[in-house]
């Protein structure tokens, strides 16, 4: 099915406005947790699970909609995630207690999990691979649009008005999307009926793959600061969520006719590869929008407001370089090299960041920042479209849909690591002040300016933060070793041509293997013809 350039345009707009609500939603509470927890008696780890509870209902749902939109339809499967993160803002906003605030986040994250699946999903329906990285470009550009107004306008509510606006204000966004997406959404992927859905999708399957990753997150979360690592609490849901994942891995080999994740697209080294890679760009990217504004509220002793203006230097070139980026890849077709320059910025970038501390200054920390904005920009398009082109293109959808997925994953990763290395680093240097961040702000305001007590405070904090940093920089710095393994292959066709996975030998799939889907590449290809053309 054909669709006009109107039916285009409508579509994409509808995808963008998705993509705002869950960037601005995902960046505004980090700045406000040290204030929202005082009004609800919150502890630090309670404060930062409304973070990270986001990120792990995200992280759960998303495979889960990329394999049910093939049965019940796109615009379904995304007008449901836009039903869960409605629901959750409203229960989120009118919060009165840490519980009714962690169920809130909970439903915003297993909606906006769905809008970033969704996107991608539908990008594959309108684009062919080549335009795609334009499609890409902008909406890594409304991402930067969110992450600039995110951190801001969540200081400036918690600041001046209160902090339940950053829920409010995403409702009439949420309320716009919803008639974008019921009425206006087209793509030339067609639903099945719904008994041929319904027999079609593996209901098993999804069931235990969110139970056993649901435990396995939740038990890397609070271990090591609500429950010890060895303790029972967090050993047997991680032992259960371990092998209850490895499980299911083997049960979607053999037994459903439609797995959730087929798992050809983790044999492939490249894809293999270039998944770890997301997993790390997401633990340094919540890494760094959650404990910059840390650092700039406790050492710096900037407000909310402020700690989201500080965050301005990453995000404002984080969003021209992903466009540039996205439109040399369109043009050249070429990504390897993107993905390498990538990788050596952000890696630079987070290891400049172990020269903060409470004595830097305004020029200095602009500087120190902007780096590794540099290579989130580098990286936000070009590891999309290396995956995309390294899958089959009856898999292509699913492999766009899991690239937000593991970046998620990371993203929940990078919070709980964060937290531990922070709590553990400081209790070695201040360990009465440990248990409970949050109060650090309150605490350090409630000591002379010219006391030892807080003088000995702020320099405990400087290597509880470089202990961070350092972190995020091993994880770049493996990720930049992980891409010298990714082939540059062709983004000019629909069947993508991948290197052998035999040690030592990348000589092309031969014709006749990618004649196997030469039919449904040329019914693809006509599909997409009139979309194609208006772009």
């Amino acid at each position: 099915m054909a669709i006009s350039k109107l039916d285009l345009v409508l579509s994409f707009t509808g995808l963008c406005l998705l993509n705002l609500i869950a960037a601005v939603d995902s960046t505004a509470l980090g700045v406000s947790l040290p204030t929202i927890a005082n009004p609800l008696g919150a502890t630090s780890t309670q404060a930062y699970w409304a973070g990270s509870s986001f990120v792990l209902a995200s992280s759960a749902v998303q495979p889960i909609y990329a394999a049910f939109s093939n049965a019940f339809g796109r615009r379904t499967l995304t007008l449901i995630a836009l039903a869960l993160f409605t629901i959750g803002t409203i229960v989120g906003s009118t919060a009165q207690n840490v519980a009714s605030l962690l169920v809130g986040r909970t439903l915003q994250g297993a909606g906006g999990g769905g809008f970033l699946t969704m996107t991608y999903v539908v990008l594959v329906d309108l684009f062919t691979l080549r335009k795609r990285a334009n499609a890409i470009a902008l909406i890594g550009l409304v991402w930067l649009v969110g992450t600039v107004v995110g951190p801001i306008a969540g200081g400036a509510f918690t600041e001046y008005v209160t902090w339940r606006w950053i829920f409010w204000i995403c409702l009439p966004f949420a309320g716009m999307s919803i008639f974008l997406i019921a009425f206006l959404l087209k793509t030339p992927h067609e639903p099945l009926q719904l008994g041929q859905a319904l027999k079609m999708v593996d209901w098993a399957g999804a069931v235990v793959f969110t139970g056993c990753l649901t435990s396995f997150l939740l038990a890397i979360s609070w271990g090591g600061s609500m429950f010890a690592w060895s303790s029972y609490q967090t050993l047997v849901p991680l032992i259960i969520g371990a092998v209850g994942l490895v499980a299911w891995l083997f049960y979607e080999h053999y037994v459903p006719t439609s797995p959730i994740l087929p798992l050809v697209l983790l044999g492939n080294r490249t894809n293999l590869a270039l998944f770890t890679g997301t997993i790390f760009m997401g633990i340094i990217q919540y890494g760094l929008v959650y404990y910059l504004p840390l650092y700039y509220q406790l050492s710096k002793g900037y407000s909310p407001l402020m700690s989201g203006v500080a965050l301005l230097p990453q995000c404002v070139l984080s969003g021209p370089t992903t466009t540039i980026t996205s439109v040399i890849i369109s043009k050249t077709g070429k990504y390897r090299l993107v993905i390498w320059i990538g990788w050596a910025l952000l890696s630079l970038g987070c290891g400049l960041l172990v020269l903060l501390t409470n004595e830097t200054t305004v020029p200095q920390w602009i500087f120190l920042n902007a780096v590794s904005g540099l290579g989130l920009g580098c990286l936000f398009t070009s590891q999309s479209m290396a995956t995309q082109a390294a899958s089959e293109p009856q898999h292509m959808a699913i492999a766009a849909g899991l690239s937000p997925f593991f970046r998620a994953l990371g993203q929940t990763i990078g919070i709980v690591i964060g937290d531990s290395i922070f709590q553990n680093t400081l209790r070695q240097k201040a360990d009465e002040y440990s248990n409970n961040i949050t109060q650090l702000g309150a605490v350090l305001d409630g000591l002379p300016e010219e006391s030892q007590d807080r003088a000995d405070l702020l320099a405990a904090l400087n290597p509880s933060f470089h202990a961070i940093w350092w972190t995020l920089t091993a994880f770049a710095l493996a990720s930049l070793a992980l891409s010298l393994c990714i082939p540059q292959l062709s983004l000019d066709q629909s069947q993508p041509v991948v290197p052998s996975e035999e040690p030592g030998n990348d000589v092309e799939r031969t014709a006749e293997s990618r004649g196997v889907h030469q039919e449904a590449e040329i019914i693809e290809l006509q599909e997409r013809q009139g979309a194609d053309e208006s772009v």
